[in-house]
């Protein structure tokens, strides 16, 4: 257990409990350290990308922009952007 620790101590603690908890759900067999690592590592997030104060702004546009339409009216939006409008004239 003192070599698993060492090994595994510089991992979230969360992900490598939640790739134990999933690894023994499907494997009757246990895993290796390198398995609960990449494992972990499949599970972490990555850092939001860095916008530009110009980006920022356009989207807060869209935002905006968005948040000013009714129901309908995004619905209508989402069928334009997804080519199906014109199926449900």
């Amino acid at each position: 257990m003192k070599v698993w620790y060492a090994l595994l101590k510089d991992c979230d603690y969360k992900l490598v409990a939640d790739a134990v908890g999933k690894w023994i759900q499907t494997s009757k067999y246990p895993p290796s350290i390198a398995e609960l690592r990449a494992a972990a590592d499949e599970k972490k997030e990555l850092p939001a990308p860095k916008v530009s104060p110009e980006m920022e702004e356009y989207f807060a546009k869209i935002r905006g922009w968005w948040a000013d339409m009714d129901e309908q009216e995004k619905e209508i939006e989402l069928q334009k952007e997804m080519g199906i409008y014109e199926l449900t004239l």
